[in-house]
């Protein structure tokens, strides 16, 4: 089963520890930023003319400055693979995210993750891994209208995924990963049912438990 920090780690120690324990997929959020690409879990609150973002629940000032992709992929272990997660939303700062990521050296180290087709389809054309997010009842329906998928993996929220589901997805790609996943339970129910990897915020213990 292959599991996915949900969140990196702020340390190469941390990263470590976590690749030691079986995790072969660090994910990151990223955005562009003054640096390039930065790794970023906050947006912009709604509302409050940009000068405050959110993490959830958690504010902060819009100064602060977030690590560059470069130095978060030097924490983690080489033999692991980071997922990109682009959080751009206007046009034009999607394209030129989509760009830059495609322009990264050592592109076998990366996976993008997003349900935008063109980006994924810009993405692979440039010798990228891809896994398409299915968000939504509408984002599986269209990717059975698609038929078979170029991508390596879709990526689908856990709730959405059934017995059903999952045979039908096996048909359109070689990988299914559920996320988020923080329940034992939820785990092992989609393991059983073959599911090939989970995204987690316990990413040390469902990889103790799912072996």
């Amino acid at each position: 089963m292959l599991v996915v920090a949900h969140r990196t780690p702020s340390t190469a120690t941390e990263c470590a520890a976590l690749a030691d324990a079986g995790v072969q997929v660090f994910e990151v959020d990223v955005q562009l930023g003054a640096d390039g690409i930065v790794v970023s879990h906050y947006l912009p609150l709604f509302g409050v003319r940009g000068w405050i973002e959110h993490d959830n629940a958690r504010m902060r000032w819009r100064s602060r400055r977030d690590p560059t992709l470069d130095e978060v992929t030097e924490l983690v272990p080489v033999h692991c693979r980071i997922l990109l997660d682009p959080k751009e939303t206007a046009p034009s700062r999607r394209a030129e995210l989509v760009r830059r990521i495609a322009a990264l050296p050592g592109t076998e180290r990366y996976v993008t993750s997003t349900s935008e087709t063109a980006d994924l389809a810009a993405l692979r054309a440039a010798g990228m891994r891809t896994w398409r997010t299915i968000k939504s009842v509408r984002d599986y329906d269209g990717a059975r209208r698609d038929g078979p998928l170029g991508d390596d993996a879709v990526s689908v929220r856990h709730t959405l995924v059934t017995v059903e589901r999952v045979r039908e997805l096996k048909q359109l790609v070689p990988s299914i990963v559920a996320w988020t996943v923080n329940s034992t339970r939820d785990a092992l129910r989609l393991q059983a049912i073959g599911v090939d990897g989970l995204t987690t915020d316990r990413p040390a213990e469902l990889t103790r438990i799912l072996r």
